[in-house]
């Protein structure tokens, strides 16, 4: 009986860490996606999340009890020469947007649906 529990603890587990890791892959921004280049514009393509010249390479999350869908994330980040490691917050809220928590910031970042990660060449550190 103590190890068919064990195992379901286990199950459990990758249930919520699976659950915590339902961030879209998409473009977003903070205050306008019709202008054509924006410091306020992030993409999340697998386990990369782009920045303005900055990719952070995503670990896995670590669900965020009594936050459904949240989950914290340590990410190795490179950009404007740099690197550095930081731990972000990213959680979508009911309407599509993306919640991002740096170690000192927060942002709400709406989905811009008409563009691609793909296309935006001024997110990420030159590692397309």
């Amino acid at each position: 009986m103590l190890r068919t529990s064990g195992v379901a603890i286990v199950l459990l587990g990758l249930g919520l860490a699976q659950a915590a890791a339902q961030i879209r892959d998409g473009v977003y921004d903070a205050f306008d996606c019709t202008v054509p280049v924006s410091d306020q514009r992030i993409a999340i393509r697998g386990n990369d999340l782009l920045f303005y010249e900055t990719t952070c390479r995503l670990g896995a999350p670590a669900p965020v009890e009594g936050m459904e869908g949240g989950a914290l994330y340590w990410a190795d980040c490179t950009g404007e020469g740099e690197t550095w490691r930081e731990r972000f917050l990213l959680k979508h809220h009911v309407s599509g947007a993306l919640l991002v928590a740096g170690s000192h910031w927060f942002d709400r970042h709406e989905l811009c649906e008409a563009r691609s990660p793909e296309d935006e060449a001024t997110l990420g550190a030159g590692q397309r």
